[in-house]
């Protein structure tokens, strides 16, 4: 099974130079050798272009022919527009709860040094970090009060 990259551009306009040597250049290289997911991140690029949204819409097709014109091969590479996959907007609904979650911890511990990782450190590696509190009172403590009041 081969590797894969996801990647993406936010389409806002046209591609330029420094989009080709900083990763349309390496995008044509690796198409060979890994499975390649290209996304255009229209969601992710309303958030400064809210005010024009039809300038985000104009611009997916031109970027996506960019990156053809600059040699990748539509056999090899998977191109798709962010909103119309709805699965990544499910996911991001859970990771930034896992991430509130986690920031949470994070306020918590720095203000009280109550939430710490295995090596002592504030926990701010996100959900795959072992948590250790002082005592399992501390952490379900911490647990009840993001869940009644975050959630």
């Amino acid at each position: 099974m081969r590797k894969r990259i996801l990647t993406g551009d936010r389409p806002t306009g046209k591609l330029h130079l420094g989009h080709y040597i900083g990763t349309l250049e390496n995008r044509v290289k690796l198409q060979d050798e890994y499975e390649t997911f290209i996304m255009q991140a229209d969601v992710q690029a309303l958030t400064d272009n809210f005010d024009d949204p039809q300038k985000v819409r104009d611009s997916i097709f031109e970027v996506a022919l960019d990156n053809l014109a600059a040699g990748l091969d539509p056999d090899k590479v998977v191109l798709f527009v962010q909103s119309q996959v709805p699965e990544l907007t499910e996911l991001t609904i859970y990771f930034k709860t896992s991430n509130e979650m986690a920031a949470v911890f994070v306020i918590l511990g720095e203000i009280g040094g109550i939430v710490s990782d295995a090596k002592g450190k504030p926990w701010h590696m996100g959900l795959n970090t072992m948590i250790s509190a002082r005592s399992k009172k501390d952490y379900d403590f911490l647990k009840s009060l993001y869940e009644n009041t975050v959630k």
